[in-house]
């Protein structure tokens, strides 16, 4: 009999050992705690104002476990003012010098903005996510980290100051590129790879942006300009491949462009500058289809 039982107890302890195991990993898999998203409760209004301050989060700094959200009824909202970027706000995160924001990401939807405002080129780095949001930089800064655009985002800024973007773009929506009045330039040297949506050059109320490539680019995405002004100006000085590109309402034909032949094409002047180039390819499906309708040619021959 205690042979009998202790063969039995041997069976369950070498049954129950995997299975222990597993739930050890289960609970190895989860995550300790669960990330919080925190929405914004005081719009920053004052120009000393930083990201990283307890007050606009509900009394608690940001940190990097959490998520937070901008949000344009915020308590000590202002009546809608027009940013010059085309786009009225009523609620801002705003940042002052250069400093990481402590928070996982930060969401910036429609009728907010993050406000930059810097001196001295410092460099702003953060997790942005571009939910119909408008990022604004008074001055000129760098901004580092990553944007995801969901939907819609606007970057921009004004005078002849310069942002240096080199975050990682991501998504597919639409980023437009911006200036609130003069000609400032935004210069992109971050990780574009990721971006499959549209890069649009241009739509503020006043003046024009210059959209400056600091590197060679492959892009998955397309670029879209003269749209609202034929002041906006693309600096080819390197060499630029786009899935798309459409000047107002003309598409490009696939081949490769210098400045001197988008400036014919369009009659534009000085829209292009540099002695780069920008390339339109096809679109994948489009060369699918030229591949697919070569084939059957061929096999229709053939026959």
């Amino acid at each position: 009999m205690h042979t009998k039982n202790r063969l039995t107890n041997l069976r369950l302890l070498a049954f129950s050992k995997p299975l222990l195991a597993f739930g050890g990993f289960i609970l190895t898999a989860l995550p300790a705690s669960r990330a919080a998203t925190i929405v914004q409760t005081n719009s920053q209004n004052a120009s000393t104002d930083s990201w990283n301050a307890a007050a606009p989060w509900g009394g608690a700094a940001p940190v990097s476990g959490n998520d937070y959200v901008s949000n344009p009824t915020a308590a000590g909202a202002f009546t809608a003012t027009a940013t010059g970027l085309g786009v009225s706000v009523t609620s801002r995160v705003r940042n002052t010098g250069a400093t990481v924001f402590g928070g996982n990401t930060l969401t910036i939807v429609a009728g907010t903005e993050l406000l930059l405002r810097s001196t001295g080129g410092p460099t702003n780095t953060a997790n942005l996510i571009l939910d119909d949001g408008t990022v604004r930089v008074v001055g000129g800064t760098t901004l580092a980290g990553s944007i995801v655009v969901s939907d819609t985002g606007i970057v921009g800024l004004g005078g002849t100051n310069t942002l240096a973007l080199t975050s990682a773009l991501l998504g597919a929506g639409t980023l437009e590129l911006r200036a609130s009045d003069g000609s400032p330039t935004i210069r992109l040297s971050g990780d574009l790879s990721g971006f499959t949506g549209t890069l649009q050059i241009g739509g503020g109320d006043l003046g024009h942006v210059v959209v400056d490539f600091d590197q060679d680019y492959n892009l998955l995405a397309g670029l879209v300009m003269g749209t609202f002004s034929t002041q906006d100006v693309l600096n080819l000085d390197q060499a630029i491949t786009v899935n798309s590109f459409e000047f107002g309402s003309t598409f490009l034909a696939p081949a490769t462009y210098s400045a001197s032949d988008l400036n014919t094409a369009f009659g534009s002047g000085a829209q292009f500058t540099g002695s780069g180039t920008l390339t339109v390819i096809p679109e994948p499906s489009s060369a699918l289809l030229g591949i697919l309708g070569s084939f059957f040619f061929f096999r229709r021959r053939r026959a």
